[in-house]
């Protein structure tokens, strides 16, 4: 693996963050996994939804694609319910001098323009090119519960080793302390019991690593 361009590509999308997307490592001196942050596109079914994406790179990259897998639910007629993507960048005509950030952006246009004639999801795909509202509707509700209220209804409620082991476990600690986007603080976590709220990647990232 090519772990000097890795490095550098990782470096440059969190020195140039994009309003559209961000990245973090999954561990800790690990650049071979990332999770990446994808907002939904504005004026689209997936509006104020967030989505959460797995990336590994295999030993051969960049001479062969990352692998990119969605973690949070979406309805898509390019994902399937496995969160596998149907883009081409990440299939046949992946080339070596393509870079994350492209990748990236590559999916946010996935979800401004689905692409039905070619679907990984049949049913999805001919209710898009048949009957569009009824489409929208069902995207649009799915997204509401699925990628918005979701990432703020889920709750755990954990003593202080489990909160180490599961933070340390998704890798998130050191991202959740500084952040603080999961509502934690290292005064809670030293003290004891924890009330962490848990968005639907972590949700379903758990069930992942399972």
């Amino acid at each position: 693996m090519n772990t000097k361009r890795l490095t550098k590509e990782f470096r440059k999308l969190i020195r140039d963050p994009h309003p559209q997307y961000s990245v973090e490592l999954v561990t800790e001196g690990n650049l071979r996994h990332w999770q990446a942050e994808i907002k939904g596109p504005e004026n689209t079914e997936y509006s104020g939804g967030m989505y959460y994406l797995d990336i590994t790179f295999p030993e051969e990259y960049p001479m062969v694609p990352p692998q990119v897998l969605f973690l949070t639910p979406i309805l898509h007629p390019n994902i399937d319910r496995a969160g596998r993507i149907n883009l081409d960048i990440l299939r046949g005509k992946w080339s070596p001098a393509l870079q994350m950030s492209y990748v990236l952006l590559s999916v946010c246009m996935l979800l401004k323009e689905p692409n039905p004639d070619d679907p990984l999801v049949c049913e999805l795909g001919e209710l898009c090119k048949n009957d569009y509202k009824a489409y929208q509707k069902m995207v649009r509700e799915h997204t509401r519960t699925h990628a918005i209220i979701a990432a703020k209804s889920y709750s755990i409620v954990v003593g202080r080793e489990e909160t180490r082991k599961l933070l340390t476990l998704m890798g998130l600690c050191r991202m959740a302390i500084r952040k603080n986007v999961y509502g934690m603080n290292t005064e809670a976590v030293n003290e004891g019991v924890l009330t962490l709220p848990l968005p639907v990647s972590l949700k379903h990232y758990l069930m992942y690593c399972s």
